[in-house]
């Protein structure tokens, strides 16, 4: 094991751009490629670090009888011997002078070493144990990962489905791409800044040049200058940093709902969803509400950040660092698809809870109160009840019955639960796919809720989803 220093010449990309590939410089090398270490440091904060090897190398050296060693010249290699079934007391780190150790206990708790607040591509910053109770000023604890581990970055995504209508955010659109109208907001935004937040002197200096472009786009007066104060105050109503922690997964699941559900359909431009009548067979249409084809949606997912070793409130959020010390906008993505929406009755639902009250108390009762303890309703945007659980796992039986039936594979299947409160319950459940190519608008999916049919199977009764494109069942 080295570490790889370039001399100045190596520096320098190369001139197809590329990098130069770092190797060993060893004299036994013969110029061996350089590989990063298998292990990593990584603390609650969200920093990772590299592992102190010197510290493991000479944790038991006797200096008095192999010598002195300096951090500065030490040369650090890492062997496996085979040994032990190739477990961490089988992987050493030895030393140029010597001196060897071990790995066993890397992985027991934290390293001897503590957290500097490192982040790779970013200033170092400080990092704080904040459970610490004696010294409140105390780094972090590091901890042993493996560098390959997903537990490195536990990925925050908000997704949301295009719902609006697009009329009056187009207009929006047209309206701020304008360039005159961009330099009035500049200019309006210097004056709020001087009166210390007031929008009251810019809205009524600039509304005849506002409105006017606002003509010049379609847009009728209220309009723009609703546009033209939300530009002009938008600095003053959000707090630095604060549009990434007010997004409410469940807020948004919350406000698709009613949307889906409706019984007359939705008929926009990014969201054409149209009730599908099923086929009554054993009653089991009694479950459901409404079927519902969604022949057409688009979906914004916004990477809110990352967590890592841990999904829990005590560890941090780190968010994208996006060339500013404090952001106000989130990277997104822009997915279109297609999909079904299954809407669960809310009697049947009340029953079903009613008549098997305690066996669903024992089964689902250790899995909420996991799920509270480590916050995960308010993060991934669900409200942690039976019902939650039930829709979850009658998606992932119909996600796989679909995946035969529709032409999508598994993995190219999404749902979205949709879940009320025990004070005010609701249920629903959309699959759907999205993707930014050609694959999420192959209609096999959609056409899925053209006709809904019931088979009996060995085990009970279990839906089974039969389209225009796969075989009629008996």
């Amino acid at each position: 094991m080295t570490k790889w220093t370039p001399d100045k010449d190596k520096e320098l990309a190369k001139e197809d751009g590329t990098l130069p590939r770092p190797t060993c410089d060893g004299g036994k090398c013969k110029n061996a490629r350089l590989v990063p270490m298998r292990f990593i440091a990584a603390c609650d904060n969200g920093h990772i670090d590299e592992i102190d090897w010197y510290w493991w190398a000479h944790r038991g050296h006797q200096p008095a009888q192999q010598g002195a060693c300096a951090r500065s010249t030490s040369r650090l290699r890492f062997e496996v011997t085979g040994k032990s079934g190739g477990d961490f007391s089988s992987m050493f780190i030895r030393c140029s002078c010597g001196a060897s150790g071990n790995l066993e206990g890397i992985a027991d708790g934290a390293l001897p070493q503590k957290c500097r607040g490192y982040q790779p591509g970013e200033a170092t910053s400080s990092c704080i144990d904040a459970g610490n109770k004696k010294n409140p000023v105390a780094p972090a604890p590091l901890y042993m990962e493996p560098r390959g581990s997903s537990s490195l970055h536990y990925a925050s995504v908000v997704s949301a489905l295009d719902i609006d209508g697009d009329a009056e955010k187009d207009s929006w659109e047209k309206l701020r791409s304008d360039e005159i109208y961009q330099n009035l907001v500049q200019s309006a935004s210097n004056l709020v800044e001087f009166n210390k937040g007031d929008t009251t002197l810019a809205i009524q200096a600039f509304r005849d040049g506002v409105e006017a472009r606002g003509r010049e786009v379609g847009m009728p007066s209220d309009d723009s200058i609703a546009c033209f104060t939300a530009d002009i105050s938008a600095g003053e109503s959000d707090p630095p940093g604060g549009s990434i922690e007010e997004l409410s997964q469940q807020g948004i699941l919350d406000d698709e709902f009613p949307v889906l559900a409706n019984p007359g359909g939705q008929d926009g431009r990014w969201l054409i969803a149209r009730p599908a009548k099923p086929t009554s067979r054993f009653k089991l249409d009694g479950l459901f509400e409404r079927f519902v084809r969604v022949e057409r949606l688009r979906e914004v997912r916004a990477f809110r950040g990352f967590q890592r070793r841990n999904v829990s409130e005590k560890h941090a959020m780190v968010s994208p660092s996006l060339g500013r010390p404090q952001p106000d906008w989130l990277p997104a993505m822009m997915v279109l698809g297609e999909g079904v929406f299954l809407q669960f009755s809310n009697a049947a639902i009340d029953k079903w809870r009613t008549v098997n009250k305690e066996a669903i108390e024992e089964f689902t009762a250790s899995h909420l109160v996991t799920a509270e303890k480590l916050g995960l309703p308010g993060r991934m945007g669900f409200n942690a009840n039976p019902t939650f659980v039930m829709v979850h796992t009658f998606a992932h039986l119909l996600l796989n019955q679909l995946s035969f039936d529709c032409g999508y594979s598994s993995t190219s299947l999404r749902e979205r639960i949709y879940c009320g409160t025990d004070s005010e319950p609701y249920a629903g459940l959309l699959i759907y796919t999205a993707d930014s190519d050609a694959e999420g608008s192959m209609g096999g999916l959609s056409e899925m809720g053209l006709q809904t049919d019931w088979k009996t199977s060995s085990t009970g009764q279990y839906l089974v989803a039969s389209g225009a494109r796969g075989p009629r069942l008996p």
